[in-house]
C-alpha cells in the first residue's frame, strides 16, 4: 500500500497530511502484516496553546500553527512513516521498524524542542507541544489498543506541565524520564 503521505507531498503549500480515516485504514492494514518480533510507535503530539491562542488571537493565528507544526513533523520523520491531523490541535505519527523506547523518547524530545525552536506564532505568542508515545511489540494489536495507549501517554504528559514527553512500553526497556510499562 502506497503510503498516504507520499500521495499527498507538494499538493499544497500548507502541507496536506493523510485525514483520520486515511491514516487509520493503513496503520490498521500495517497491524495486521505484523510478527511477533515486530515494533511500531504511535506518537501523539498536541500543540499545548490550542484553546488559548484561538481565544485570543483568533482560529486562523491556531491553525498556521498547526500547518507549522505538521511541516516540523514531516521533516522530522521518515518518509514512511504516516503523519496525519487528529482533531483540533493534535497530530499523530506512526512509526513502524527498529525504534526502541529510548529512541522514541529522544525522537519526542526532539518533536519538543524543534517546534519550541521554531519560534512564536505571528502573534508573538510562544508555541509548544507535549508528545506520547506507545512502543508496541507483537503481531495482531487492535489500532484501538495502539491508539487508546498512546492516548494514555499524551494524558500522562500533559498532566507535567507544556512540553512533556511520555513514553508508554509494552514492558520496561531502560527508558529514562516519565516512561512506565503500559496497561493491557
Amino acid at each position: 500500500m502506497r503510503n498516504p503521505r507520499q500521495k499527498a507531498a507538494g499538493q499544497e503549500a500548507a502541507i496536506r497530511l493523510p485525514d483520520d480515516e486515511e491514516a487509520r485504514r493503513y496503520i490498521t492494514a500495517h497491524l495486521g502484516k505484523m510478527t511477533a518480533e515486530d515494533v511500531c510507535a504511535l506518537f501523539l503530539v498536541r500543540l499545548d496553546q490550542a484553546a488559548e491562542m484561538a481565544e485570543t488571537y483568533g482560529q486562523g493565528e491556531k491553525e498556521h500553527m498547526m500547518a507549522c507544526v505538521g511541516k516540523i513533523l514531516s521533516s522530522l520523520f521518515r518518509g514512511s512513516d504516516i503523519v496525519s491531523r487528529v482533531g483540533e490541535d493534535s497530530f499523530l505519527v506512526y512509526s513502524a521498524g527498529a525504534i526502541s523506547g529510548k529512541k522514541a523518547q529522544e525522537k519526542a524530545k526532539e518533536v519538543c524542542s524543534q517546534v519550541r525552536l521554531a519560534g512564536a506564532a505571528p502573534s508573538g505568542m510562544a508555541a509548544t507541544v507535549s508528545v506520547g508515545v506507545y512502543l508496541a511489540q507483537g503481531a495482531q494489536i487492535p489500532f484501538e489498543r495502539l491508539f487508546g495507549q498512546a492516548a494514555a501517554a499524551i494524558y500522562e504528559a500533559r498532566s507535567n506541565g507544556t512540553g512533556s514527553v511520555c513514553v508508554l512500553t509494552d514492558e520496561k526497556d531502560g527508558t529514562e524520564g516519565p516512561s512506565r510499562p503500559a496497561e493491557r
